[in-house]
């Protein structure tokens, strides 16, 4: 993949939202914004010494 260049020998470059397509200068095609894939994690976690006392200590955990 090689950048795009303007007529003054510059760097093209574009601000898209999805959903737009631009033609690209010299006859070299466009390029479409599609759309973006949302996604989303969840970390779970559970303490089998069930203290809760480390690594940070509470004062719960002093007496």
């Amino acid at each position: 993949m090689d950048a795009v260049q303007d007529g003054d020998g510059n760097q093209v470059q574009f601000l898209m939202s999805p959903g737009e397509q631009v033609d690209l200068p010299d006859e070299l095609g466009s390029i479409a914004f599609e759309g973006v894939a949302r996604w989303g994690g969840v970390v779970a976690r559970h303490d089998r010494a069930g203290s809760g006392c480390w690594p940070f200590p509470s004062p719960r955990c002093w007496g």
